[in-house]
């Protein structure tokens, strides 16, 4: 079966709510005598069906969609007894797993999501934190992507063998925002802004997730849509556990029905619910708030007027900013931290900027003027949010030389010696700085 594209106007809220449904028959029912397709999609005037008798994309309208690839298949997991080099040493896969006493494997999102699924060539990857199709596992880990039994058989092969072994299975599961555009998005198409959170002025939101499509779990179809698909992985799939990426995104009472409709399953009150996510008192979070106070236009002016490419240089002054905050200064360090470090990620919306991007941000583009520019807007901000008092910069007007005790504060919560680091590292403010003394004594 193909993809089905619903066209409809726009549902007001109040009507949507009228007409919520709470069957338990929605997307594809199977029958050994047929297979039924329901849609919840009450103000479209037309639905199309369309069925495909291969999964070959040289039919015409079945190529793939975008560019992002990831390496590896499920099978790999269902291999117990390999070896380095096949050498007999040491163990890999699941043999090491098991040396090692796990007992949970948790994987990176393995449903469908916006990529290439049959180039593996192309290393350029997301992690998967680009959601198309929730309820179909990916076909880029399958050794056959056109068909759709061997996804199935594949990762419950992989399933069962875990389980053999006593080893159980999260699954990442990201409800908060879709892949790629949502003004293309599949919940766009069925319920036009009905699944997506606005702003006041109606655009879509994206204040908790920085990806430009947050989804609406307080609204009750796409709060079904989520507590269906979590039920049908753990029913279908046996899968025992869910990591919800960005949890804090979605409503309590959607992840409260949640666990309830978990624990009504066979065993299903043993079924995981978390989030990985940072401490509460993590630096990047004040750093986070800050940089929506500063005025960047001095930053901005170092780039073309015929537009910019590359990367995103507020994005690219946060990377930096927070390596500073950590007490990081090593190029090469602060790359590889944007591909492991949950915070660094977080910051960087997933990109992965090389050393060269670095290089040429920090000498080309934060030059001298602009980093005591957006530095000293830092400082007032920190005062202003009462995280740091100034208390003196000068003695008898003379430069304090730098140094771990350079600038004395009084400081306040946990993050600040994170903050203090940062600060450590400005040494062009002081006359400015001394203005602030004046002004408030």
């Amino acid at each position: 079966m193909g993809c089905k594209r619903i066209f409809g106007a726009t549902l007001s809220m109040g009507i949507a709510a009228e007409r919520t449904y709470h069957g338990n028959d929605l997307g594809a029912v199977y029958s050994a005598e047929s297979t039924t397709f329901r849609v919840w999609a009450p103000s479209a005037e037309l639905v199309i069906l369309r069925r495909y008798s291969t999964g070959s994309d040289t039919e015409d309208g079945a190529s793939m969609i975008l560019e992002w690839k990831t390496k590896g298949n499920i099978l790999h997991l269902r291999r117990k007894t390999t070896t380095v080099n096949g050498e007999g040493g040491l163990s890999t896969g699941v043999s090491y797993l098991k040396e090692l006493g796990v007992n949970y494997v948790q994987l990176l999102p393995v449903f469908d999501y916006v990529n290439d699924e049959t180039d593996e060539s192309n290393l350029s990857y997301d992690w998967g934190y680009s959601p198309l199709n929730y309820q179909v596992p990916e076909g880029l880990y399958t050794t056959n992507p056109y068909d759709g039994n061997v996804r199935i058989r594949e990762f419950k092969q992989m399933v069962q063998s875990l389980h053999e072994e006593q080893i159980g299975i999260v699954m990442d599961v990201v409800f908060n925002h879709v892949g790629g555009d949502a003004y293309t998005s599949w919940f766009k198409y069925m319920v036009p802004g009905y699944y997506f959170r606005q702003d006041k002025k109606g655009k879509i939101a994206d204040s908790g997730t920085d990806c430009g499509n947050e989804t609406a779990s307080e609204r009750e179809m796409f709060r079904k849509y989520m507590i269906d698909t979590v039920v049908y992985w753990a029913s279908e799939y046996h899968i025992d556990g869910f990591r919800f990426d960005l949890m804090g995104c979605h409503d309590v009472e959607t992840m409260n029905q949640i666990r309830e409709a978990l624990d009504k399953l066979p065993g299903g009150e043993k079924i995981l619910i978390f989030e990985l996510s940072l401490p509460d008192d993590d630096p990047v979070y004040t750093l986070k708030k800050v940089l929506e106070d500063l005025n960047f236009s001095s930053l901005l002016a170092c780039y073309s007027s015929k537009g910019r490419s590359g990367y995103n240089p507020i994005m690219m002054y946060s990377l930096v900013t927070y390596a500073n905050m950590r007490g990081v200064r090593a190029v090469d360090r602060i790359v590889e931290l944007c591909e492991r470090d949950l915070a660094f990620i977080w910051l960087a919306k997933g990109e992965k900027p090389k050393r060269d991007a670095f290089y040429d941000f920090k000498g080309d583009k934060l030059t001298g003027e602009v980093l005591d520019d957006l530095n000293y807007q830092f400082m007032r901000c920190l005062e202003k949010e009462g995280l740091v008092t100034l208390k003196e910069l000068y003695i008898d007007g003379t430069k304090i030389e730098a140094n771990a005790n350079r600038y004395t504060f009084v400081w306040r919560g946990s993050i600040n010696y994170h903050l203090a680091r940062l600060l450590d590292t400005i040494d062009a403010l002081y006359a400015r700085y001394n203005t602030l003394l004046n002004e408030y004594g």
